[in-house]
């Protein structure tokens, strides 16, 4: 009876596994027979895998795992050897009943949480499976992906596609030969970024996988083969997570959890899933079980704590239990902050980006009236200046009404400008459009949007501060980088200024995070998975809020993205959270600041400049151009504003003041040409030639002011007792400095100069039709006079300077050249008889270099022009050493010094007509090379002084400094103080050879065409530098006041003058680390602006003026409001900054 039950049973399982479409054999290799259709029917899986980009976010084509020579199994890791090293294990997985490999049902919803949120990307899933064939034949191998596509077989690549396109069955079909035995067959599709969005030539769908077939030449699938995989894992498993998305069922809110079952169930099978948890039981039924690794999804009672789960999983009499921990998850609410970003010039020339801006707030009208619960963000005041310009009162007040509202928020910076080309007073004018319609309509704003720049200067916390704005919304660009921000950075933090202001900072990964989201796609699964990713990938950073912002644009320059506002508005329909909110700036500012994480969030402080604002930048000529109205703004207002004053019947220029900086912004705001391809020649040189514009009508704007102040404050001083110059210093402490006159012709009369104060002849040079002579002890803030009288007979006065064959000197400073190398070799500081120059240096001092990153070639020196050198002899003012470089991008470089002035200038001519085409980038440097040993550097950005490796925030690698003035080297015995006028970035770098640091000052680059750069290569540009050494260590104020020395001209008026007075000083500050930079006039009284150079400690200084006796003093905020009130004694207020804090206090009339 038992041996004949045992024959029955022995049959039966033969049966069972001729009719089965899978085994297992003693190799651990899981076989499977043909699909009726000739389909593949099972893969292992593994990814997905991050690629690197090239171009405008396409993908390259690279090898990730070690494709083609892989042969995974079950449960083994496919280990990525690109950046983010990820580490994912391989799983099988079947067709679905299309025949189609879907891996958004499997590898979408692995999340590396590694990885940063990228708003380009291109990844990719990996499939491997082995065909085993009875012989050798030749047969069709037939593919549909979606996207790209690259198939190898035995190690071979044997096809690919680039194309972006839907997987359609059989769309290619490639002829392949299979040995006899195993042949190895490995699919790896691509999925990016444009998966989630528009495709302007057809629609994209959000999918990630592919069809394969195996056909006979006649089309009929191939029956003679078997399909193996390889597992040690022959047991069923299964997991369970819980999720943050909820539903509305029955009208209570349910909790989704997610199972994960890796089936080895031979056949299509049902399943029934039972769960325990707090008391309650649930039941699911799952109809259909593929083998491999399929994903459920199941709602429940929402998770209100962490809870143990007890469960089962029935399959037929085959039953699986298994304990669970479900997590607590938050409900989020996502706040859809719509804009349009600006972007000015960078898609069309600058005046249609004015209008396509008032078409968006155009249809913004609209959509406020079609839609009660939209809400709208204008990125800079410059939008909404624009509407007032061009639409009619009626239009704009209706947009401002909704302002007031709360439908609309204003962002109150104007343009957006790069923090790293700005100067302090400009960022503080930025502003200054939001205050007018702030005094004027009464709208308020918290919060700022600061978009497409990846990073800003340490001195925004503390503007925005002062401001009242409370959140900064950074939807910084890191696309042309390595999102070592996006990966260092907290997702939001409190980012905190020099002075201790804080600014909440939420990084955003870009301005169109819409699309990235999926709301682009009109799919509401591809915005499950782009919120789980991206959720995932926050909580990872510990992101405490249950709020979180997108930041979307539809692109620059453009239209509302309404399609993204309606699927999220779709969205809610079917889901409780995560909640989308049509929202504002201020909206999530407020929502904010009321949540419980708002006093738990990280402080941050340091500066993060964009490296945008570093690296490879262009438009030297503009950019010099503007630098000069940047600091020559500021003493053009002061004079302005001293002269209403003095003489309260004048009106400050404070409209053609204004006016310069809104073409300063128009220049440095957000936006530079035409992007490559999206113009015509003529358009390129239309929006460049709007450029030149803006910093040509900043430059004549400061003129005039300059030219009229001056004359306005000379006009009472003048007398036909004496022809003579009228020198104004106007910054806060008294200098010496060289003033260089003009005459009409070379053959004027010449003139012996005569200081007013002493009586005594001062040294001058005459060559043509300038003279030159240095300028001493100018009273601060202050004048002093001149007079000029006839010249007799030549009279040789004592001077300093000496020189000989190679050398030049004067009190301070001797400078030799080598006369063999033909380079400056030695410049001795005759006060401590040290040597200044690193003789050591791998650089030659102020010898051209050139770096090639592409190649990866850093600086070296540039070598084999003919060299020449001479000593101009402009005795008794000055003597210069001139190295002269024939055929050369720097052709001269020139080495003065000046009668009694302990300072060392430098300056270069560079010749643009001999930049050549390039294929690659040339950034042409001078190197500053001193020896300085266990030197620290600080330099002088917008915000403070800062060391690059401890003063800015994590995640900033280069080595580039956009400076504002100074720089210091220093030790604790010895300093050298360093700036430049011109030339606004600088490499920090390590000498090879001594390890000392060397300023690298880039004067010029070199790109190729396609960079679209327009850079203008006709004539010259001179840039110029000073330097000076001093015992101690680091100084601020010290440092500080040579950098406004030099990038601070006097201002000076030839004309005839009575000799009395001789001199007057209208404003002293007792403490050099505070600085007068801005004296203002406004509505209520004068503005006199402070900054504190020191950026580590408090200052204290008394400021006395006699303009102010008698005046009340207060300190204020930006909005005018008073913060304290000061003492006034003896014509004297004493005030005390924090460290890099800038303080405006307010002069008025008592009775005011």
């Amino acid at each position: 009876m038992i041996k004949k039950h045992l024959h029955k049973f022995l049959f039966l399982l033969i049966l069972l596994l001729n009719n089965l479409a899978i085994a297992q054999d003693k190799s651990n290799e899981i076989i499977l027979n043909p699909d009726n259709q000739g389909f593949i029917p099972v893969w292992l899986v593994t990814g997905p895998f991050e690629f690197p980009l090239v171009g405008f976010g396409d993908s390259k084509d690279t090898i990730a795992i070690g494709e083609p020579d892989i042969a995974p199994v079950e449960g083994s890791y496919a280990t990525s050897n690109q950046a983010d090293k990820e580490n994912i294990q391989w799983f099988p997985q079947s067709i679905n009943k299309k025949g189609f490999v879907d891996f958004n049902k499997t590898i979408q919803w692995n999340v590396n949480t590694k990885v940063p949120i990228k708003i380009w990307f291109t990844r990719a899933g990996y499939a491997f499976t082995t065909i085993e064939s009875e012989s050798d034949k030749e047969v069709l191998l037939t593919l549909g992906s979606n996207s790209q596509v690259k198939v190898f077989l035995n190690r071979e690549r044997i096809f690919s596609s680039d194309n972006i396109r839907n997987a359609l069955k059989d769309q290619d079909t490639i002829r392949i030969k299979l040995k006899k035995g195993k042949n190895d067959l490995i699919v790896k599709v691509f999925n990016t970024h444009k998966n989630n969005g528009i495709a302007y030539f057809g629609v994209i769908n959000w999918e990630w996988g592919f069809y394969s077939r195996l056909l006979e030449k006649d089309g009929s699938p191939v029956k003679s083969v078997k399909y193996l995989i390889k597992s040690d894992k022959n047991k069923t498993d299964y997991n369970i997570a819980s999720t943050f998305f909820y539903r509305k069922i029955d009208n209570q809110l349910k909790q989704r959890i997610d199972v994960e079952i890796n089936s080895k169930n031979s056949e299509l099978a049902s399943a029934l899933l039972r769960i325990k948890i707090e008391n309650k039981e649930y039941e699911f039924k799952i109809d259909t079980l593929l083998f491999g690794l399929t994903r459920h999804s199941f709602y429940i009672s929402e998770i209100t704590e962490n809870s143990a789960v007890t469960s089962e999983l029935v399959m037929g009499r085959e039953v699986i239990k298994k304990d669970f921990q479900l997590e607590k998850q938050k409900k989020y609410s996502i706040h859809l902050m719509l804009l349009n970003h600006t972007d000015v010039g960078y898609t069309h020339p600058q005046p249609v980006c004015e209008e396509l801006h008032c078409n968006t707030l155009d249809d913004v009208l609209k959509m406020c009236k079609e839609h009660p619960d939209f809400h709208w963000t204008i990125e800079t005041t410059w939008q909404l200046a624009a509407y007032e310009k061009l639409r009619t009162k009626e239009k704009f007040l209706e947009l401002i009404n909704l302002i007031k509202e709360g439908r609309v928020a204003l962002s109150p910076i104007y343009t957006n400008p790069f923090t790293g080309w700005i100067s302090e007073e400009e960022m503080l004018s930025s502003l200054n459009i939001a205050m007018d319609y702030r005094n004027k309509y009464g709208i308020s704003f918290t919060g700022a949007v600061y978009n497409d720049v990846p990073g800003q200067a340490w001195f925004l916390p503390q503007v925005l501060s002062k401001a009242g704005v409370k959140f900064l919304a950074e939807g910084i660009n890191e696309f042309y980088g390595s999102y070592k921000l996006q990966q260092t950075l907290p997702k939001i933090f409190k980012w905190e200024a020099a002075d201790g202001s804080q600014v909440v900072t939420y990084i955003n990964e870009a301005y169109n995070e819409g699309r990235s989201y999926g709301l682009e796609s009109n799919n509401l699964l591809a915005v499950e998975q782009r919120l789980w990713e991206r959720i995932k990938k926050i909580e990872a950073k510990n992101y405490q809020p249950d709020i979180i912002l997108i930041n979307s644009s539809f692109s620059d320059n453009s239209a509302i993205a309404s399609d993204q506002y309606l699927l999220a508005m779709k969205w809610n329909e079917q889901f409780e959270y995560p909640k989308f909110i049509s929202s504002d700036v201020n909206t999530f500012t407020n929502a904010l600041i009321n949540s419980k994480a708002y006093n738990e969030l990280p402080v941050l402080k340091g500066d993060f400049t964009s490296n945008w604002d570093i690296m490879y930048q262009g438009e030297f000529e503009r950019n010099k151009s503007e630098r000069w109205s940047q600091h020559q703004l500021l003493s053009a207002e002061k004079l302005s504003t001293l002269s209403s004053i003095l003489d309260n019947a004048k009106e400050p220029m404070n409209f053609e003041i204004d006016e310069s900086y809104k073409s300063l912004l128009q220049f440095s705001g957000h936006g530079s040409g035409l992007e490559l391809g999206y113009g015509s020649p003529e358009d390129n040189k239309l929006t460049m030639d709007y450029r030149e514009s803006y910093v040509e009508n900043a430059r004549l704007g400061t003129e005039a002011v300059l030219l009229k102040s001056l004359h306005r404050l000379t006009k009472p001083e003048e007398s036909f007792e004496s022809e003579g110059l009228y020198v104004f210093n106007t910054l806060s402490w008294k200098r010496d400095d060289l003033i260089e006159v003009r005459y009409p012709f070379d053959s004027s009369p010449e003139y012996d100069i005569i200081d007013a104060v002493t009586k005594k002849e001062v040294s001058s040079f005459r060559i043509n039709h300038k003279q030159y002579l240095i300028a001493r002890d100018v009273p601060s803030f202050g004048y002093k006079k001149y007079l000029m009288k006839a010249k007799l007979k030549p009279v040789e006065l004592v001077s300093g300077l000496k020189k000989n064959d190679n050398s030049i000197e004067n009190k301070f400073y001797k400078i030799t050249l080598d006369a063999n190398r033909l380079t400056v070799s030695s410049i001795i500081d005759k006060k401590s008889g040290r040597e200044l120059l690193n003789n050591r240096s791998s650089f030659g001092f102020a010898d051209p270099t050139v770096e090639k990153f592409q190649l990866n070639q850093k600086h070296s020196t540039i070598t084999g022009n003919k060299t020449t050198f001479e000593i101009i002899d402009e005795s008794p003012v000055r003597l210069i050493l001139s190295v002269k470089k024939e055929d050369a991008v720097i052709e001269r470089i020139n080495f003065s010094l000046l009668e009694g002035i302990d300072k060392v200038f430098v300056d270069a001519d560079v010749n643009l007509e001999e930049l050549k085409p390039t294929k690659i980038v040339e950034e042409y440097g001078l190197p500053f090379s001193f020896s300085i040993t266990d030197a620290k550097v600080k330099s002088e950005i917008l915000g403070g002084y800062v060391e690059l490796d401890k003063d800015r925030l994590p995640g900033i690698e280069h080595d580039g400094v956009s400076l504002r003035h100074s720089v210091s080297i220093f030790n604790d015995k010895e300093n050298i103080i360093w700036s430049t006028a011109d030339a606004r970035v600088i490499k920090i770098r390590k000498d090879s050879t001594s390890n000392n640091p060397v300023i690298i000052s880039n004067l010029m680059t070199n790109f190729p065409v396609e960079w679209n750069r327009h850079e203008n290569q006709k004539g010259k540009l001179n840039f110029s530098y000073a330097f000076t050494s001093g015992t101690g260590g680091f100084d601020p104020a010290k440092s500080s006041m040579l950098g406004y020395e030099l990038n601070t001209p006097l201002q000076f008026r030839k004309s005839w003058y009575r000799s009395n007075p001789s001199s007057e000083e209208y404003l002293t500050i007792d403490n050099q680390n505070i600085i007068m930079v801005n004296l203002k006039s406004v509505e209520q009284g004068t503005i006199i602006r402070l900054i504190n150079a020191d950026s580590k400690n408090n200052q204290t200084a008394n400021i006395k003026s006699k303009l102010f006796s008698g005046y009340q003093a207060d300190i204020i905020d930006l909005l005018g409001n008073s913060l304290q009130t000061l003492n006034e004694i003896e014509d004297q207020i004493k005030v005390t900054l924090k460290p890099g804090e800038f303080s405006d206090i307010l002069i008025k009339t008592k009775e005011n």
